[in-house]
């Protein structure tokens, strides 16, 4: 691990993955938000006696169970170092709210959307660009790591650690009871959500009341309905999204319809416990909240991605 006098960048999730950021903390002494609600403090338990303390502060609960597996792992193999976990349903507000108070997590395992853009941007973040270990990461990552950065620059704040995809994930027996097939294309998939609610099926479980989770449907069609150099065409001012995203929002405001009446008020969380017990055929997100629906439902029937931006 190493520690300097900005951030430490040792982890960051890329095209909605999840990441390992590190911050100059105070090694050796021990966060004060590892105790507080939503937070996990198993990794408070051995290496009582370490000379370094480091907090990984996470922004995604789902992967809990994982990271304190390699934090257990690498305390057995350091004994000198303890590493404590936290692990926030409402992380990224937590974490701005401690940062303007100076308490800051040694370690933050983040994905790599605006909140990692704007501790990039503030220029926190430590470069890691000349380490050895960035020349093993892939250079697909490291390209969409440098996406994320402000003006696309080329050097890694962070390391990619995992990848992941967000789209349409189905119920295949609720398909089959509606008796439909997975759609290959929007028309297709039209008919399939108008047959589901026929049936007497919720096509779609949404989870508004957690902003984040209006963007994994923008997110699936917004790269792919419009030009493919919109980005870099809009970054340039040569664009606007007047005239290029009417289809998109057409077509979000459309899905709208076929969700369950309360979806603005239904978190994350109770979205995801009511989809793994059959209240919806499916629901947009990503590959992430399976491991939730299997934690409601561990006799669920495995969820499938439907390609629907076509």
């Amino acid at each position: 691990m190493m520690m300097g006098k900005r951030f430490l960048a040792l982890g960051l999730t890329v095209a909605m993955t999840g990441s390992l950021l590190a911050g100059c903390g105070s090694a050796g002494t021990e966060s004060s938000a590892g105790a507080s609600a939503g937070s996990s403090e198993s990794g408070r338990s051995g290496n009582e006696n370490a000379k370094v303390e480091l907090e990984l502060f996470s922004t995604k609960t789902e992967n809990a169970d994982i990271l304190q597996q390699m934090i257990d792992g690498f305390m057995e193999k350091n004994p000198d170092i303890k590493i404590t976990l936290t692990s926030e349903s409402d992380a990224a507000t937590v974490l701005k709210t401690r940062l303007t108070k100076n308490d800051v997590p040694e370690l933050i395992a983040m994905g790599g959307d605006s909140n990692y853009t704007e501790l990039q941007s503030a220029g926190v973040l430590l470069d890691l660009s000349g380490e050895d270990f960035i020349s093993e990461v892939q250079s697909a990552y490291l390209k969409m790591l440098y996406d994320v950065n402000v003006d696309k620059e080329q050097k890694a704040y962070g390391v990619p650690y995992a990848t992941n995809a967000s789209g349409v994930l189905y119920n295949e027996d609720l398909f089959a009871q509606a008796g439909v097939e997975v759609p290959q294309t929007w028309s297709e998939f039209q008919d399939v959500v108008i047959q589901l609610q026929e049936a007497g099926i919720t096509p779609f479980e949404l989870t508004f009341a957690d902003s984040w989770t209006c963007l994994p449907p923008w997110n699936s069609m917004a790269p792919v309905i419009p030009a493919e150099n919109f980005t870099d065409e809009r970054k340039e001012g040569k664009t606007a999204f007047t005239g290029t995203h009417e289809e998109v929002l057409e077509k979000y405001l459309w899905l709208l319809d076929y969700a369950q009446d309360d979806f603005m008020g239904t978190t994350y969380t109770d979205g995801n416990a009511a989809f793994a017990n059959g209240a919806a055929a499916m629901m947009i997100n990503g590959n992430w909240a399976i491991s939730e629906f299997l934690n409601t439902n561990p006799d669920m029937n495995k969820m499938y991605p439907i390609d629907w931006t076509v």
